[in-house]
């Protein structure tokens, strides 16, 4: 990779492109969030913006269901409501 810039993009995921600005649907859960873009195997931009709530989503191990609240456990990721079933 040839060149490094910074670039500003306001309030976009940095991952799908989505506007997270206030209105949009997306702005109490988005969090602040930056990422290296490859562009044309030439450059890389570091781009700095937000992660929107469907983006910060994960893969629940027991369910499968994608998932913003989670926590880990035996290194996998498990939602609330598997820990939950697994304690009763």
């Amino acid at each position: 990779m040839a060149s490094h810039n910074i670039l500003d993009i306001g309030s976009l995921c940095v991952e799908c492109g989505r506007d997270t600005k206030f209105g949009s649907g997306l702005f109490v859960d988005r969090i602040g969030s930056d990422k290296i873009w490859s562009v044309n195997d030439e450059f890389e931009i570091h781009v700095d913006g937000y992660l929107c709530p469907e983006c910060q989503c994960l893969e629940c191990g027991s369910c499968k269901n994608m998932v913003m609240d989670y926590e880990l456990l035996n290194n996998d990721v498990v939602c609330y409501s598997c820990l939950e079933n697994s304690n009763d």
